[in-house]
């Protein structure tokens, strides 16, 4: 029996078709790495989990990229308010410079992973700094903005139209030449994009 999933693109359940054949990629958000995670944090990766196992009991090979973001994640959804890696190092009593905010981001991701370990949650392979890929971020920014897509996001929840803008943007990110130049070590042309 094939897999099924449920594509928030089309609104509707679809028979699984991975872009390659017999390989899955898979792009997961990871935790913010100011403070220790939370059960209700550790629920999305669980979720991520139990799909990444789905996937392999059915065949599949998987590849699966996750990202752990150590700069720029404001307190608030609406994209405003206090930086939450600014407040960790405050938190902790320290000063405000790169390198302490690299050394706070290793400390909770290393606290992150034992939590997974005592789930038995699969820690991916690869595991990203977003600092690491601030050029890229901007650029694939550019993109979106290039397809329609406004750079602030929250304040233009325009309801007439968010059907024609996703497929515009998935348009935009995976064909021509507006595709964004993802190498194997960066999470492009993925069969699942979880942000949970």
């Amino acid at each position: 029996m094939p897999l099924q999933f449920y594509n928030t693109l089309t609104r509707k359940k679809e028979k699984f078709s991975p872009i390659n054949q017999g390989e899955v990629r898979v792009y997961t958000c990871g935790p913010t790495v100011y403070d220790y995670a939370h059960i209700g944090n550790l629920r999305a990766y669980v979720f991520a989990d139990i799909l990444e196992r789905t996937l392999k009991y059915a065949g599949y090979e998987v590849k699966r990229v996750m990202n752990i973001t150590d700069i720029g994640h404001l307190s608030s959804d609406a994209d405003s308010g206090e930086d939450k890696m600014t407040k960790g190092l405050l938190r902790e009593g320290k000063e405000l410079t790169l390198p302490n905010m690299r050394e706070l981001a290793e400390f909770y991701a290393e606290k992150f992973k034992d939590d997974l370990r005592a789930l038995n949650v699969e820690i991916p392979k690869n595991i990203y700094y977003a600092s690491d890929y601030v050029k890229e971020d901007v650029e694939l920014g550019k993109k979106l903005e290039s397809c329609g897509e406004p750079p602030e996001t929250a304040k233009n929840q325009s309801p007439e139209s968010p059907k024609i803008r996703r497929k515009k943007i998935q348009r935009t990110l995976r064909f021509g030449n507006s595709t964004p130049n993802w190498d194997s070590s960066r999470p492009g042309g993925v069969d699942f994009r979880a942000g949970i």
